[in-house]
């Protein structure tokens, strides 16, 4: 099992995730010789409120103005950011924990159904929901200010 040490700040565990696009496109752009681009860098909070994985608008820009495309429209309950809305729901690529210039440094997610959600206000710009926890070990330490994150 690979674990990643987390410090917990005042937000909680932040981790840094790369984001792109899902295992499929990948796939077909590169049969047809299509230009695939690079993964987006963003920080998240691991959030094990969270049902599922929530992209800031500005994570997944780069990624639909490349042709990611919305999936469908799905309503989302987020108390913390207002309450019931509609949000764009997408499929990336996803891993979490990563160090962007060490390969395979982290759980890697081949395709992921991740929602669109302003954060930007936050701090940080994605929240790690239970949907990519569900395949992972937390460990919360309060006391240390720290959590360990194996998989």
């Amino acid at each position: 099992m690979k674990t990643h040490l987390i410090p917990v700040g005042t937000d909680g565990p932040l981790v840094p995730i790369l984001v792109g696009l899902p295992f499929a496109l990948v796939h077909s752009r590169r049969a047809s010789g299509s230009p695939i681009p690079p993964p987006v860098v963003a920080e998240a909070l691991i959030d094990t409120g969270a049902d599922v994985t929530v992209l800031d608008p500005a994570v997944l820009a780069p990624l639909v103005a490349s042709g990611l495309p919305v999936r469908r429209t799905v309503f989302v309950n987020s108390p913390a950011l207002g309450g019931v809305a509609p949000l764009f729901e997408y499929e990336v690529g996803l891993t979490v924990a990563a160090d962007p210039g060490v390969p395979k440094s982290g759980l890697t997610i081949r395709t992921l159904l991740v929602v669109e959600r302003q954060l930007g206000a936050l701090g940080y710009q994605a929240l790690v929901g239970r949907d990519v926890l569900d395949q992972c070990v937390l460990v919360y330490d309060g006391p240390g200010r720290r959590a360990v994150l194996g998989y």
